[in-house]
């Protein structure tokens, strides 16, 4: 596979944006959709990237304002030499963000981590979030679950090279059998990038994001957070999910003022990769009651 093969469609055509925040470190976000509408904050995944959310993007533009996050140490962010890949920076992260665009209300959406992150966010800053859509995350659990599990030892066991485009296609492959073509171009085009002599390396700091999970301040009990979370909020899993499963969601949702879980058919934890007809349904009517 050649980076020629993986150029971006015309039709996402984001937006972007770098912003300072008050670590100094210049992050990156992407921005889809009517700038008139109200804003929805997009927070993706451990190993993700701002561009996970093309997909989605594309079929919510045109009803909202999109604007999506590369977390510190991922996409076009900055690395953090302090390797603070914790959920409580990312939320200041998503404050620095919000100030610097002077967003004054917005929707929240995140997935897996980002998830985490949203649920954060929308418990300290409940002037400012409407709604909220937390895509196959929650608190963490003990023991954790299978899903949890595997995220970890994945991020554990990542190479941090290969010798050639097919070798890193392969082994991203072997981890989303279920995604479609089109999500795994996106997943290859933005996580991976060629080197003078061919090997191909990520675009995220593995070795920092690694060091990070076995950091005692990655650690947060959100389980006071959700209970204080008071906009309406949409709690996602997908049906074949080991990561959130189906008791930890209803517990989420049963601790939170106002919220509910809906799953999405034929779906794993990577939600809307599996089946996005089916996630952005339940989401833009979610949100397009509220928003």
């Amino acid at each position: 596979m050649t980076t020629s093969a993986m150029s971006t469609p015309e039709a996402y055509a984001p937006t972007e944006g770098i912003y300072l925040t008050r670590d100094g470190l210049r992050l990156h976000y992407l921005e889809w959709g009517n700038p008139m509408a109200v804003p929805i904050l997009l927070v993706h995944g451990q190993r993700a990237y701002a561009h996970a959310w093309d997909p989605v993007a594309q079929e919510l533009r045109n009803d909202f304002r999109l604007i999506a996050l590369d977390l510190p140490g991922r996409g076009d962010s900055d690395w953090d030499p302090g390797k603070r890949y914790f959920i409580s920076s990312y939320c200041m992260d998503m404050e620095d963000l919000v100030q610097h665009l002077k967003l004054k209300q917005l929707g929240v959406m995140g997935h897996d981590v980002g998830g985490a992150a949203a649920l954060l966010f929308a418990a300290r800053f409940p002037a400012l979030v409407k709604a909220a859509v937390i895509v196959d995350a929650g608190p963490a659990t003990e023991p954790p679950t299978p899903g949890q599990m595997r995220v970890a030892s994945e991020l554990m066991m990542t190479p941090p090279v290969f010798r050639s485009w097919d070798d890193a296609s392969e082994f991203l492959r072997d981890q989303r059998p279920s995604a479609s073509v089109e999500s795994m171009n996106i997943r290859i085009r933005n996580s991976l990038k060629q080197q003078d002599d061919g090997s191909v390396v990520w675009r995220y700091d593995v070795a920092g994001l690694q060091e990070a999970r076995n950091n005692p301040a990655a650690r947060i009990d959100l389980w006071p957070y959700i209970r204080s979370i008071q906009c309406p909020t949409l709690i996602v899993r997908g049906a074949r999910s080991d990561y959130l499963l189906p008791d930890i969601a209803r517990r989420t949702a049963d601790s939170m003022r106002t919220a509910r879980v809906c799953e999405i058919a034929n779906a794993g934890h990577s939600v809307w990769d599996d089946n996005l007809p089916g996630f952005t349904r339940e989401v833009r009517a979610f949100l397009a009651r509220l928003l």
